[in-house]
């Protein structure tokens, strides 16, 4: 298939219709809520990516806490029980599913991301040749893998290589050292100040789960990545618009 069919199934299931899955319920739309949910289910089919199958039931959890009295309070009460039943599975031996809600928020990631700085801390770094950047610039890796690939060769011992994706800390630090973690940190901040003004005047019980969602790829993903791939830049546009049309009914 054409490369560009991977960012458009990425922005229909992660930003397009959890957007509409959270306007069908405010609106009391539930046959448009049925057919997102079938729609989705049916992308599920197509590619077989279990994020594309969770995807809208976190929307629709993170959509019932933003109607609670206190949402932050209440969510991080959810997670933290989730997090302590999923750990004590772990220890006494259980396997997945129970436990997967610490091994994927806790105990891969933090595995990921302390080897992502032992290996770059002795190695060349990469200097953003696997994106976009290097691409227009034309740099070239020092590897033969890309920086995933590379991590899973040297933690697993990986025969055939695969992606041990990690968040935007540790991939900022394999392409520029700590120069480039305080460089891409300075334009996170500016993205999350821009997209939170954009979004002033949209019903929160939009924002609040689409946004969450977003920011949750930072965990194992880079932030260009989530800028571009998983559709950081096109949800901006759409909080821009929705908050234009909001001042204009209000004009």
């Amino acid at each position: 298939m054409p490369f560009w069919t991977g960012y458009f199934t990425t922005w229909a299931t992660k930003i397009v219709m959890p957007y509409l899955f959270c306007y069908s319920l405010i609106k009391h739309k539930y046959f448009m809520t049925i057919f997102i949910c079938a729609l989705q289910l049916l992308f599920y089919m197509i590619y077989a990516h279990k994020v594309i199958l969770f995807t809208l039931p976190f929307v629709l959890f993170i959509y019932i806490i933003i109607k609670t009295k206190k949402p932050i309070i209440y969510f991080m009460k959810n997670l933290t029980f989730g997090l302590i039943i999923s750990i004590g599975a772990y220890l006494i031996g259980f396997s997945r599913p129970i436990i997967i809600l610490a091994d994927r928020f806790l105990l891969i990631p933090a595995q990921i991301k302390f080897a992502y700085y032992s290996f770059f801390s002795v190695n060349e770094k990469v200097h953003f040749a696997d994106g976009l950047i290097g691409k227009i610039l034309g740099i070239q890796s020092p590897y033969d893998y890309t920086i995933p690939q590379q991590i899973s060769v040297y933690l697993y011992n990986a025969s055939v290589p695969f992606n041990a994706n990690t968040g935007y800390i540790a991939d900022s630090f394999a392409n520029g050292g700590v120069i480039g973690l305080m460089i891409i940190s300075i334009f996170l901040i500016m993205f999350v100040y821009s997209i939170n003004c954009v979004s002033q005047n949209v019903d929160k019980r939009i924002t609040v789960p689409l946004m969450v969602l977003l920011f949750m790829t930072l965990n194992d993903g880079a932030f260009l990545t989530m800028c571009l791939t998983d559709g950081g830049l096109l949800l901006f546009l759409i909080f821009l618009s929705l908050n234009r049309k909001t001042l204009n009914v209000r004009k």
